[in-house]
């Protein structure tokens, strides 16, 4: 039987595994998850500060509490899309293979999510334009690294007579990693050094790319 909640080829492994532990997680802790949720104006899935602090009132490590976050997301941006109702998404979620008391505990998560379903729906929308064309970017990894200088490199055809052995100092360089994704998963990785001066200015130029944001928004009303 072809479900709907689940898409034309049915759940797939990561929802299946994500319903188990969400199963799993104790009545009382699904019930502050979803007040918390009903409270924030913030979208889901939250970013790691947001999780960091959930976790903080409840028995999962941020990684799991992560996947919950996500299935329910999945669960509510699907309903709203294919505008299913409860009736539905039960059906299709028996229809996967759980029996009817397990489909009533995720029915009783969305109807109190209820409220914060459209807000759901539409960052999940909106998330979609903003992953599709170039890589997204997953990730950053930025670390020092102190470099010592020497008059001259150890690798050198002529190198004159000991001065590859005369230490003159050291200087401070930044190795920027930036992990991305296409919208298929495809990773892309790239690495870049930066000495400080360059760093400093790629910190400014940020903050006045963001300032700038703020203008357009201001101005376009956005």
């Amino acid at each position: 039987m072809r479900t709907t909640v689940f898409g034309p080829a049915g759940i797939e492994d990561q929802i299946r595994t994500d319903i188990d532990l969400l199963l799993k997680v104790p009545q009382g802790d699904l019930e502050k998850l979803c007040d918390w949720l009903a409270a924030t104006p913030k979208p889901i899935p939250l970013a790691w500060s947001d999780i960091a602090e959930i976790v903080q009132f409840l028995s999962l490590e941020p990684r799991e509490a992560n996947r919950v976050l996500t299935v329910l997301r999945y669960l509510l941006t699907n309903s709203r899309a294919f505008r299913l109702t409860s009736d539905g998404v039960r059906t299709d979620i028996e229809a996967a293979g759980y029996k009817h008391d397990e489909a009533e505990r995720v029915i009783a998560l969305l109807t109190k999510l209820e409220g914060v379903k459209e807000r759901v729906y539409r960052s999940a929308m909106r998330r979609g334009y903003e992953i599709k064309g170039l890589p997204t970017l997953d990730d950053v990894n930025m670390m020092w690294d102190i470099r010592p200088m020497f008059e001259e490199f150890a690798y050198d055809r002529d190198p004159e007579g000991q001065s590859y052995e005369k230490f003159v100092g050291h200087t401070n360089v930044l190795i920027l990693e930036l992990l991305a994704s296409r919208e298929t998963n495809e990773q892309v990785s790239v690495t870049f050094q930066l000495s400080e001066d360059e760093f400093d200015k790629l910190s400014r130029a940020i903050d006045r790319a963001k300032r700038q944001l703020e203008i357009a928004k201001r101005e376009m009303a956005l």
